[in-house]
């Protein structure tokens, strides 16, 4: 028989988001009667005793695998990042955990690192189920990439140097400007606290690899929002760099900000070594099988700049008109 979870006491047959609760002992029953389950705006009819599901003493006896199963693969309709969304994801990852308390001796450590795995799965999942993430206000994907890397910094610990999906992963999460005109009149309507930050040439020569879509390079500006999570790389016709047009130097995403010392050091461990060929770890690149620049590469890339007068005017013309942070 399969361990199950005596999850919560029914009210007509049906239970809801606000009387769901999870309490009772490991059960194991044979009792076979139907019950209609309602979770997260969603029901589900389940046949007791044939579906992983039954009812005794006028509680839900769910099946843990076939309960997980059920949750897992129904598809999320919430805004990512929004309230409700956060709401179901504790709400999934709150059942499994405490699963896992009622059944296992786990450490808090262990049991943190699961259900930070858990949530990053699920996570992974909806963003890549999501029809149209351009629907997703800026306010709300910001919410939710917080949300992702406070997961991140558990929840892959154990995966040496570090988990390769999750690495390119990031490419489904940074947001942008699709051109520097459209920054610079968007940083204009930002806070002071939320403006974008223009990264000295020092922090910005990995993106300045001449390619046949760059070939001056040099020219390239990057930016990085408030928190460091997101970057926006421009050439010098102002189109957003990505990895359909220059996966070479195009922006990408961190899952620790670079904006304090602290950031710097996580950067390096969670953003920069991953890719980063001068590293002791897998030269994983900015996308599979693309070109990955290398530590003395970059340093060609300064000297570029550094010899290059008409890439020093084009950002001093540029700084001028800048009205967001330059960080020079």
């Amino acid at each position: 028989r399969k361990a199950v979870l005596n999850y919560a006491r029914l009210e007509d047959k049906t239970i809801t988001n606000e009387n769901l609760e999870a309490k009772g002992r490991l059960k194991y029953d044979e009792s076979t009667k139907p019950a209609t389950v309602r979770l997260n705006d969603r029901t589900f009819h389940v046949t007791a005793g044939k579906e992983g599901a039954y009812i005794k003493n006028d509680r839900l006896v769910v099946e843990h695998e076939w309960f997980w199963n059920k949750m897992f693969f129904v598809p999320n309709t919430f805004a990512l990042g929004s309230t409700k969304y956060k709401n179901r994801l504790e709400e999934m990852v709150s059942l499994e955990k405490e699963y896992l308390r009622r059944n296992y001796l786990l450490s808090a450590e262990t049991l943190k690192r699961y259900t930070d795995r858990l949530s990053l799965r699920i996570m992974m999942k909806d963003v890549e189920e999501f029809p149209d993430k351009s629907k997703i206000s800026d306010e709300d994907w910001m919410e939710f990439c917080i949300l992702f890397n406070e997961h991140v910094n558990t929840g892959f610990t154990e995966d040496t140097p570090f988990n390769k999906k999750l690495h390119y992963f990031r490419n489904n999460l940074n947001r942008a400007p699709e051109t520097l005109e459209e920054m610079i009149e968007i940083n204009k309507t930002l806070p002071e606290n939320r403006k974008w930050v223009l990264l000295p040439v020092g922090e910005s020569i990995y993106h300045m690899e001449p390619t046949e879509f760059c070939p001056k390079a040099e020219k390239n500006l990057k930016f990085v929002s408030y928190n460091g999570l997101w970057e926006g790389v421009y050439n010098e016709d102002g189109i957003l760099l990505t990895e359909y047009n220059d996966p070479v130097n195009m922006s990408t995403y961190n899952y620790c900000g670079p904006v304090d010392i602290l950031g710097k050091i996580e950067h390096g461990l969670k953003d920069i070594l991953p890719y980063d060929d001068f590293s002791l770890f897998n030269k994983y690149g900015n996308v599979e099988g693309v070109q990955v620049v290398t530590f003395f590469e970059a340093l060609l890339n300064k000297g570029r700049y550094d010899k290059s007068i008409e890439a020093q005017q084009y950002r001093k013309e540029f700084l001028e008109k800048w009205e967001g942070i330059g960080n020079e």
